[in-house]
Order: structure tokens, then C-alpha cells, then sequence
């Protein structure tokens, strides 16, 4: 159940020496049952049930306010978040446009947040919380596989 993985097939032991560096000591493979390396080809599942694409991102930049003009990954991923929770339907890029500032000042409205179409830290913490809500209330690989099993009864 679930998702084609990505194919990380070594696992790694990391040592720091100092800030800038470290020490990757390949300890291991990852192989399948009939001992197939996995490595860049990643595993197929039987049953597809992927989750939605919020569920990839990265955490935000707290430090930082997001505004129309700017660029960067932190806002492609706002763009997902929001598209996902359902404020936003542009195309998603790492520009801060219009549209994005209008899809936070929607989300900024609906949730009682200062509409100012910008993207604050509170504005921030809000969205992470609300993508942990929505990916908590819905495991798309567990309903798959309530599926199956309810169909081989």
C-alpha cells in the first residue's frame, strides 16, 4: 500500500567533525525479500494510495515574511499548502504573486488571522497546523487498505 518510493538503497551513518565536516560511512544495503537492490528504482506498491502533495513539503522559515515579489522555495511550498487546503488554485511556481497574496488573505480571513496578504510567522505556524489537521483526519495507504481486506472477506 502506498506510494513508488523514491530508491534510497544504502543506509548511512554520519559522523560531524566540525561545521563543515562530516564523515557518510555506507553501512548497509537495501534489498528487497529475493534480494534485489533497490537503489534509484525504489519500490512499487502493490495497491497505489498516495497522499496529497502538502504531505511532501518541508517545514516553514518562521523567521522570514513573505510578500508579493519574492521568490523561493518556502513559497512554492506555501503554494502547495494552500492549493491542497483549498485557497489557492494558480499554478505553482516559487514566485509570490497576486494571486498567492490573495489566497493568503482568503486563508488569512477564514481563519482570524490579520488579513494583510503578506506571510508572518503566525500566518506561517497557522498553515503548518492546518496541514497536520487535514493530513491527520485522512491516511490514504490505511483507507486503501481497508479497502482490499474488506473485499477479501
Amino acid at each position: 500500500m502506498g506510494a513508488q518510493s523514491y530508491g534510497k538503497g544504502t543506509v548511512q551513518n554520519i559522523t560531524q567533525y566540525t561545521d563543515n565536516d562530516e564523515l557518510k560511512l555506507t553501512i548497509a544495503k537495501w534489498l528487497t525479500p529475493d534480494g534485489t537492490w533497490i537503489n534509484k528504482k525504489g519500490l512499487t506498491p502493490d495497491y497505489k494510495a498516495d497522499y496529497p502533495e502538502m504531505a511532501y513539503i518541508t517545514t516553514f522559515n518562521h523567521h522570514q515574511t513573505y510578500q508579493v515579489g519574492q521568490s523561493g522555495t518556502d513559497i512554492k511550498n506555501l503554494q502547495i499548502a494552500l492549493k491542497d487546503l483549498g485557497y489557492y488554485s494558480g499554478k505553482v511556481t516559487k514566485g509570490y504573486t497576486e494571486s498567492v497574496a490573495q489566497a493568503v488573505q482568503a486563508y488569512q480571513q477564514a481563519n482570524h488571522l490579520t488579513v494583510t496578504g503578506k506571510t508572518d510567522a503566525k500566518t506561517m505556524r497557522s498553515i503548518e497546523q492546518a496541514v497536520i489537521n487535514a493530513l491527520s483526519k485522512s491516511d490514504p495507504a490505511l483507507n486503501k487498505a481497508e479497502q482490499v481486506l474488506a473485499k477479501q472477506k
